[in-house]
């Protein structure tokens, strides 16, 4: 389908996602309507505030959104057999402001179903993270119950980020809008602007993510590099290679409101006291 070509050109690893996404929209608009998604969609509740969530913050150098997540394309299986719900909930009682779940299958064996039992378990923000292309994918989010959803710039190109973020506010959902370089930083700005015509109290969140997507390497200084172009009422987000307090410290000096942290937690025996060393924060 037209509509579902990739504006920009992709290689590797994003190219072969970008197939995946495309195949999985058309599967899922052959068995449920856009006019059925936005038809559940209006009998809703309103959607928890997650740009609020992630400014909530007591006694801690950030807040953090803590991540639901089984295996990464670059490390293979990290908690595979990870129950989501009962992870969320280890999350939320340690103290995170939001929660972000995996629901791409193949590579990081997540799933729609994993956001739909996180949702109904927590009371903080739940998010979408997948590599989302379509706005049926953000009415899809919507009906599982994401508060929620992420963009990734350098997937999308300028006119269809653009395109999404508008798609994800008309339905309630706070894009978290992630940033790889210089040059989608540069879209980023130019979607943030563009939307902001029609929702001017949006308060935008921003993440800049360490890691080359091209390698799925991990550059921690670029967190640094770029950080300090985002805009100052935003809510920024430092994402990828967080695993030490020290790293906390550096995000936190940086302007990072937040820190996006998903490996680091999976991996630790205790996911709720990885969180208290990370943020400095009691667990309750």
């Amino acid at each position: 389908m037209k509509d579902l070509q990739p504006e920009i050109a992709l290689t590797g690893f994003l190219q072969t996602m970008w197939e995946i996404q495309a195949k999985r929209v058309q599967e899922g608009r052959r068995k449920v309507s856009y006019a059925e998604l936005e038809q559940e969609i209006a009998s809703l509740p309103a959607p928890r505030k997650f740009s609020r969530s992630l400014q909530e913050n007591e006694n801690s150098l950030v807040t953090i959104i803590a991540e639901v997540k089984r295996a990464s394309p670059s490390k293979g299986p990290l908690f595979p057999e990870a129950k989501a719900g009962e992870l969320a909930v280890r999350y939320e009682k340690a103290g995170a402001s939001a929660i972000s779940v995996l629901t791409e299958e193949k590579y990081f064996l997540g799933c729609l179903e994993d956001l739909r039992e996180v949702s109904s378990r927590v009371t903080i923000p739940v998010m979408r993270k997948d590599f989302l292309i379509d706005p049926y994918q953000i009415l899809e989010a919507r009906c599982y119950g994401a508060d929620a959803c992420l963009l990734i710039a350098a997937f999308l190109g300028p006119t269809r980020l653009a395109e999404m973020c508008a798609a994800a506010l008309q339905y309630e959902l706070q894009p978290l809008i992630e940033i790889h370089g210089v040059e989608d930083l540069q879209w980023t700005l130019q979607a943030v602007e563009q939307n902001r015509k029609n929702h001017p109290q949006w308060t935008p969140v921003l993440g800049i993510n360490a890691r080359n997507l091209s390698t799925l390497t991990v550059d921690k200084e670029q967190v640094l590099r770029l950080g300090a172009a985002l805009p100052k009422d935003t809510v920024k987000v430092a994402e990828s290679g967080i695993k030490t307090r020290e790293d906390v410290e550096r995000a936190a000096a940086a302007g990072y409101d937040t820190i996006l942290v998903g490996e680091a937690l999976v991996t630790a025996a205790d996911p709720g006291e990885a969180i208290r060393q990370l943020t400095g924060k009691a667990v309750g």
